[in-house]
C-alpha cells in the first residue's frame, strides 16, 4: 500500500516555504508566535485527525498515542503463515550480506509515525559506514538546507519537516558525525519516485559515487510494483543495472513467530531450519527487521544515550509541561535531543530525558501557554 504522509496545516506549510528567506532570529519568532513547534496532547486532540496529526504525538515521545492515532487510518494484522519462524540477530546478518555481496544500493525504510525506526537506523549507520558506504540519501531532508553537511547539525523547520521529531534529527546528527555526506532527494508530485530516482542517479554519476544508502518511507523501497506504481528503488535498479539490498522496518509479523529476542534487540526472521528468510507478506524486500517491543524505545540499541533524571528549581508548578534538552552550541533553531510531556507531579518526579554523554544541554520547561518558565544549562 502506498502511504502518503501529508502535512496539511496550511500555516505551517507557508512558514516552511518562506523559511529560506529569513534569518534564524526571524524564523524562531515565527515558530514561537504561530506555535509551529511541539504541541501538548490536549492541543493535538483538537486538530482534525490526519496522518500528520499522528506525527505530532511522535514528536513529544507519545509513541503509543501515535500508533493508536495511526491505527484509525490503517489496520494492523499479523500475516498468516504455515512456516514456523524464529528471531535472529539482524546486525550480524547485515554485515555478512554486505561483505559477501557488496551491493551498490542499500535502501532502508521507516514508518513515519514510529520514532523507534530512526533509533534503529542510528545504530546501523556505523556498520554501513565501516562497510564503505559514505553517502546517505534521506527522504526527510530539505533541498534548501545547503549548509547542512558543513554545519554538521540540522535546524528546526529549515532542514526538513520530518526532522521536527528529535530522533530524526538525532539520526541526521549521528550520520554527519560519523562522516556521511547527506543528500536530499525527495521530489513531491505524481511522478515522485521517478523524479527522486533521477535525482539520486544524477548525483551518483556526477560525483562518481559507487555505493549509497537510501533512507525512505514505506513502499519507496519495494522491489515490486505497488498498485501499478513503480518504486524509487525499482527505478534505480533499472538505471544502475543493479539489485539493491532492501531492508524494511514496516513489514507485518507472521503469526507463526516464536518470539525469543533475548539474544538480540534488532532481529530478522528465519524458518526454524534457517532455510528461508522472511521477506514480508508480499516478498518484495530482501530483509524484514524488527525491534524488540518489550524494550523501551532505546533499549540497548543506543549505548551513547543515557537516562538523565530531570532536575528543576520551580515552585507552584502548573501542568502540563513540555521539557526538552537542546545542545548548547546549535543556536536558536536547535532541534532537541529529546522532548517529553509531563502531565502531573508524579510524572515530573520520574521525568527522564535520554541524552548523549559528553555534551552540554539547555534544559527548557514550557508551560501550557508555551511560555518558557525555566531553563538550566547542564553538562553530561
Amino acid at each position: 500500500m502506498k502511504i502518503k504522509f501529508i502535512f496539511s496545516l496550511l500555516g505551517f506549510l507557508l512558514a516552511y516555504l518562506s523559511a529560506f528567506t529569513q534569518t534564524d532570529e526571524q524564523l524562531y519568532k515565527a515558530i514561537k508566535g504561530q506555535n509551529y513547534g511541539y504541541k501538548f496532547t490536549h492541543d493535538i486532540e483538537q486538530l482534525k485527525p490526519t496522518e500528520s496529526v499522528c506525527f505530532e504525538y511522535t514528536m513529544i515521545g507519545k509513541d503509543e498515542m501515535a500508533q493508536k492515532c495511526y491505527d484509525t487510518f490503517y489496520n494492523y494484522e499479523q500475516v498468516s503463515s504455515n512456516i514456523s519462524y524464529e528471531a535472529n540477530e539482524a546486525r550480524d546478518f547485515i554485515i555478512k550480506y554486505l561483505q559477501e555481496n557488496n551491493p551498490k544500493i542499500i535502501a532502508i525504510n521507516e514508518a513515519h509515525h514510529i520514532s523507534q525506526h530512526r533509533v534503529v537506523m542510528q545504530s546501523l549507520l556505523p556498520i554501513l559506514y565501516e562497510q564503505g558506504y559514505k553517502c546517505l540519501a534521506v527522504e526527510g531532508l530539505s533541498h534548501d538546507d545547503i549548509l547542512l553537511n558543513k554545519r554538521k547539525y540540522p535546524k528546526f523547520l529549515l532542514s526538513g519537516l520530518y526532522l521536527r521529531d528529535p530522533e530524526y534529527a538525532n539520526m541526521i546528527r549521528t550520520a554527519l558525525e560519523i562522516g556521511f555526506e547527506l543528500i536530499a532527494y525527495d521530489q513531491r508530485g505524481p511522478t515522485r519516485d521517478e523524479k527522486a530516482a533521477n535525482h539520486i542517479n544524477n548525483y551518483m554519476q556526477e560525483n562518481k559515487t559507487e555505493k549509497i544508502v537510501i533512507y525512505a518511507g514505506y513502499d519507496h523501497i519495494k522491489e515490486k510494483e505497488i498498485n501499478g506504481k513503480t518504486s524509487l528503488v525499482t527505478y534505480l535498479n533499472q538505471y544502475l543495472k543493479t539489485d539493491a539490498f532492501t531492508i524494511s522496518q514496516t513489514e507485518k509479523l507472521p503469526d507463526s513467530l516464536m518470539l525469543d529476542t533475548s539474544m538480540s534487540d534488532i532481529f530478522y526472521l528465519s524458518s526454524s531450519d534457517n532455510a528461508q528468510i522472511f521477506k514480508g507478506p508480499t516478498n518484495d524486500i530482501d530483509l524484514a527487521i524488527y525491534c524488540d517491543t518489550e524494550q523501551n524505545k532505546y533499549g540497548n540499541i543506543s549505548p551513547k544515550r543515557m537516562p538523565y533524571k530531570v532536575k528543576y528549581n520551580l515552585k507552584d508548578i502548573k501542568f502540563p509541561l513540555l521539557i526538552s534538552a537542546k545542545i548548547c552550541n546549535e543556536g536558536l533553531l536547535a532541534i532537541p535531543m529529546d522532548v517529553i510531556e509531563v502531565l502531573n507531579n508524579e510524572e515530573l518526579e520520574n521525568a527522564v530525558l535520554h541524552l548523549e554523554l559528553g555534551r552540554q544541554y539547555n534544559i527548557e520547561f514550557l508551560n501550557r501557554d508555551y511560555d518558557l518558565i525555566y531553563t538550566e544549562v547542564i553538562g553530561l
